[in-house]
């Protein structure tokens, strides 16, 4: 989503939004402050607030299949076509068939490899009793969870 489809959003919903948020003066953000407060927030301590927030509501199933792959994010890389190549990609382990992500994480690729969130995730994850199907990129004869 673009940031100008997020104001897109705000301007939409405006009369649901006024009723939820009660701003001052009945301002709703523009997408430039979305922009802004986004972009300032720390992913991590958000993922992880979010998280625990999540992980009680969330019942994995006996036999449910799970997906982990990452993605680049767009606009993240820099160096582009250079040995020096760097750019910041999110690793999520979602199921298909209720589209709900359980867990994510972002890393630059300049300090480990998508292989080393992917582990890290599924340590973590507790999806006992279920699949995973993952890239053959992330696979390694080492690693087997627990």
């Amino acid at each position: 989503m673009s940031w100008r489809e997020h104001g897109d959003f705000v301007q939409r919903h405006r009369q649901p939004l006024l009723v939820f948020l009660q701003p001052k003066k009945d301002r709703l953000p523009s997408y430039s402050t979305i922009r802004r407060v986004l972009i300032g927030l720390d992913f991590d301590a958000l993922s992880a607030a979010f998280l625990r927030w999540a992980r009680p509501r969330i019942q994995v199933e006996a036999g449910e299949w799970w997906a982990i792959d990452g993605k680049c994010l767009s606009g993240s890389g820099t160096d582009v076509h250079t040995p020096q190549q760097s750019f910041t990609f999110l690793v999520s382990l979602y199921a298909h068939e209720r589209g709900l992500v359980l867990q994510s994480g972002a890393h630059k690729n300049s300090k480990g490899d998508e292989g080393q969130v992917v582990e890290a995730i599924l340590a973590d994850a507790q999806i006992k009793g279920a699949g995973v199907s993952a890239d053959a990129l992330h696979c390694k004869k080492s690693f087997v969870p627990s």
